[in-house]
């Protein structure tokens, strides 16, 4: 009898033992499933943060894209602007070619008129090409030219002669060549001014009489560089 008691209180001591331990288990797998469940939504969390990068870098692409794109289009109708002043100049030349009565008799002929920007920002170089139309060329062509600037001022139509706008206060230009010849003025506009027409008066000597004048539209070309 006291083998058997001392066997089911050993039974009981174990009994109470294994109760124990599985109540340490399960306690402790409560504690794994919290911190499996954390590394889910770590994972997660990790997840959505690759997602969001990949979203931004594409969203930069496209902007980007955007941006040439609309570049390439402003580029494109930059070049067409270019050409449609080109073949205006082109056809102002070819009008400039046409020799007019006053200048046949005046035995002389303004075969061009260019306007480019100076280094300053009101600051323009004007030059003025003159060629002998009828006159033998060993006859020397001599004058003068003045110039007269048109446009608007303060609202205003406005005329400004070349002494008013010449670098150099001169109010006519002098010339004396055998068969053509460039004659330049630099100058300097009031920043209110906006120019729209040039024209261009042509004194031989000593046959005054034949006087005879032009008009141009202002035209600024960029110099070539």
């Amino acid at each position: 009898m006291l083998g058997q008691n001392k066997i089911l209180v050993w039974r009981g001591r174990y009994s109470a033992a294994m109760i124990v331990l599985l109540a340490a288990m399960l306690a402790g797998g409560g504690g794994v499933g919290w911190w499996l469940q954390g590394e889910r939504l770590n994972g997660k969390i990790a997840g959505m943060q690759a997602r969001i990068e990949n979203l931004e870098l594409r969203n930069l692409e496209l902007s980007r894209m955007i941006d040439e794109e609309a570049m390439a289009a402003l580029r494109s109708q930059v070049r067409n602007l270019q050409g449609q002043v080109m073949n205006q100049r082109m056809t102002i030349q070819g009008l400039q070619e046409i020799i007019t009565p006053q200048e046949a008799r005046a035995g002389l002929r303004i075969h061009s008129v260019n306007v480019e920007p100076g280094d300053e920002a009101q600051d323009y170089r004007l030059s003025l090409g003159l060629t002998q139309a009828l006159l033998a060329r060993s006859q020397r062509a001599r004058g003068h030219v003045e110039l007269l600037l048109a446009g608007t001022m303060d609202g205003g139509g406005a005329e400004l002669p070349l002494e008013e706008v010449s670098k150099r206060g001169t109010s006519r230009i002098e010339f004396n060549f055998a068969s053509s010849t460039v004659l330049r003025a630099d100058m300097t506009l009031p920043s209110r001014f906006e120019p729209s027409t040039i024209t261009v008066r042509v004194t031989p000597d000593p046959d005054e009489e034949h006087q005879f004048e032009r008009q141009f539209p202002w035209v600024l070309r960029q110099p070539k560089t």
